[in-house]
């Protein structure tokens, strides 16, 4: 069995993966930007100006609002947040489901990107708080490059967003024709969540969507979502390339 790291094309995808809604921007009475976007819990949240302090909770968010140059306005990210190598110099705003709430607050931030692997709890804390959240979980492809477009709205960044946007479909795009003019054999692909216990991508999320895209075959095809697996269940499906995230 072999492990490898992703070639740079694919780990690109795979890196960017994660918002979703729809934003209208608009000027107040006063002259200030404001924006109103649909987040992935469904909720509706009115951005006003153009957020100088944003803490983001999850690495996938932290990944996104680098990409969109926000780094010197991000004032927080997770303890799991560690691309790019910058985020290092960041205050960290507790884990990933361990978000701690104090921290949060202290770093009195005009906009929070969240995740649903916060909990409800956590996100409807902030949000009773007077907390500006916008909760990001997209689930396909697709989903991530319209999320990129959403933060970017909401950071007043749109620029930014569709320049990286149409990078990203130009790379996909060439991955996946590379991937159909190949005659070699479609490896079988793991891609590993976590250790312990052992998370795996099964059918029907975007690891599997982005496995197959590049040519590959899921070797955990068969299991549904993200699941748990036993070592020895994976020893025994001995995939020829193993990813870890």
């Amino acid at each position: 069995m072999r492990t490898m790291r992703p070639k740079l094309s694919v780990s690109l995808v795979v890196a960017v993966l994660l918002l979703a809604g729809t934003a209208g921007a608009a000027l107040t009475d006063g002259g200030e930007r404001s924006v109103t976007v649909t987040d992935d819990s469904e909720k509706t949240v009115l951005v006003r100006g153009e957020p100088q302090r944003i803490v983001s909770l999850a690495p996938s968010n932290t990944e996104i609002l680098y990409a969109l140059g926000l780094e010197d306005r991000i004032v927080a990210v997770t303890e799991r947040c560690d691309y790019p190598a910058a985020t290092a110099d960041k205050p960290k705003a507790g884990g990933f489901s361990t978000v701690n709430i104090e921290r949060v607050i202290a770093m009195e931030p005009d906009l929070i990107f969240a995740s649903s692997a916060n909990t409800d709890e956590v996100i409807d804390r902030l949000r009773s708080l007077g907390m500006t959240v916008v909760v990001l979980d997209p689930q396909t492809i697709d989903g991530v490059l319209h999320d990129i477009e959403l933060a970017g709205r909401a950071t007043g960044q749109e620029e930014q967003a569709s320049t990286l946007i149409e990078e990203l479909r130009t790379r996909i795009g060439t991955v996946a024709e590379k991937a159909a003019g190949s005659t070699a054999d479609h490896p079988s692909v793991a891609h590993v969540i976590w250790h312990d216990p052992l998370w795996i991508s099964g059918r029907g999320t975007f690891q599997d969507e982005v496995i197959t895209l590049a040519g590959g075959t899921n070797a955990f095809g068969s299991v549904d979502d993200w699941s748990i697996v036993s070592l020895e269940e994976f020893i025994t499906t001995n995939p020829d390339y193993i990813l870890v995230s």
